[in-house]
């Protein structure tokens, strides 16, 4: 598990936990640098149709980077 992916909707991977619809939030997420992460991508889903925002990188250290995108509440 610790060389996996991790998002786990806290609020330390979310910014808001009680959004409004419509609202934009921000979600993080902790990709350990054993996974030689370039791009990351995150997956929404509106009206069933699913489409993909990238992530930006907001900070790292040697063991891990943490990502981050904006995606609205639908």
């Amino acid at each position: 598990m610790l060389l996996a992916p991790h998002h786990d909707g806290s609020s330390l991977y979310v910014d808001d936990l009680t959004p409004s619809l419509g609202s934009e939030v921000t979600v993080r997420l902790r990709i350990p640098h054993a996974q030689h992460a370039a791009d990351v991508w995150v997956r929404v889903v509106t009206d069933r149709e699913p489409r993909w925002v990238q992530a930006k990188l907001d900070r790292s250290d040697a063991w891990e980077s943490w990502w981050y995108a904006r995606v609205r509440v639908h």
